[in-house]
């Protein structure tokens, strides 16, 4: 998403993107990874990485190229980090699936979280009615054309209302992860999520 804003042209040359570690910039391989590092440095955006404070420009690496080396072993590292978790957490999952079908396991199997539609009570799922109403009324609108910011400003009958789950989480299934400011004049995005290419969000 903040890929394709620079595309659009609404991330202008000069802006500071800050992100808590160069992990969490993409999940992408390293390689994909540091290439997107380096589309975003090439249209003239520092990164920088709040947890070392770390600043990557085009000006700052080609005085510290090494800096290029770093920034893909941390890649590398975060990667390997996320795979072994990934399967840590599938082997887990697949081992209680087959306890059920052993008949050795009657837990509950948790795979991420519930969606906010959803209420939890003595570890049954119930469906909340009026936000059960409000997915339906934002994927009508979708169906129909609307964007995501039109549907929210959409006025709508009864209680329906996408104050929890907003359209571009009930159809990508994933949130807008960034957010902009300004500091010294000039535009500062800060990143609580992943940057990822045009559809890949």
């Amino acid at each position: 998403m903040f890929l394709a804003a620079i595309e659009a042209g609404r991330i202008v040359p000069g802006s500071v993107l800050v992100v808590e570690g160069l992990d969490h910039l993409s999940r992408a391989e390293p390689l994909q990874a540091q290439a997107q590092l380096a589309q975003i440095v090439n249209a003239g955006i520092t990164v920088v990485t709040a947890s070392d404070g770390k600043a990557y420009s085009r000006e700052h690496l080609k005085a510290t190229p090494m800096d290029l080396v770093y920034s893909l072993l941390v890649m590398i590292r975060a990667h390997e980090e996320s795979d072994t978790k990934s399967k840590r957490v599938l082997a887990s999952i697949r081992r209680q699936c087959q306890g059920w079908l052993d008949g050795t396991w009657r837990g509950v199997i948790r795979n991420g979280k519930d969606p906010a539609r959803v209420r939890r009570v003595d570890g049954e799922r119930h469906l909340i009615p009026e936000r059960v109403e409000a997915v339906r009324t934002g994927l009508e609108l979708y169906r129909r054309g609307y964007g995501a910011q039109r549907i929210v400003q959409t006025p709508h009958d009864g209680p329906s209302s996408f104050c929890v789950e907003t359209p571009p989480t009930i159809l990508t299934g994933r949130r807008a992860r960034w957010a902009c400011g300004q500091a010294a004049g000039r535009p500062v995005h800060m990143s609580t999520g992943l940057v990822s290419q045009r559809g890949n969000r």
